[in-house]
């Protein structure tokens, strides 16, 4: 399974922690015993998890707020070098086969 990991530039999360709340355990972390994984108790994850699942909407409606204004941006950027054309009726057109 192909977790991703990477947070992605406009948004600053992961698509892993926006679907499931929290952020992927890799594996290595869990071989190594790395801190996160000595300190983990089930039941304070399970509260965790539930105070969490509240905050998913909230966090979830920023990140469409962000990706909006992303590609009002590109889309802004686009049509400064598009120009724009007015054609009347018999205008010779290239027409593209």
């Amino acid at each position: 399974m192909v977790v991703r990991t990477t947070p992605n530039p406009i948004t600053g999360a992961t698509p892993f922690s926006l679907v499931y709340v929290f952020d992927a355990l890799l594996l290595v972390d869990i071989y190594a015993d790395t801190a996160r994984v000595i300190k983990y108790d089930d039941q304070a994850n399970e509260q965790c998890l539930r105070l969490n699942l509240g905050l998913l909407e909230g966090r979830r409606a920023v990140v469409v707020d962000k990706m909006t204004k992303y590609k009002r941006k590109v889309a802004a950027y686009y049509n400064k070098s598009v120009r724009s054309r007015q054609f009347l009726v018999r205008d010779l057109v290239l027409r593209a086969r």
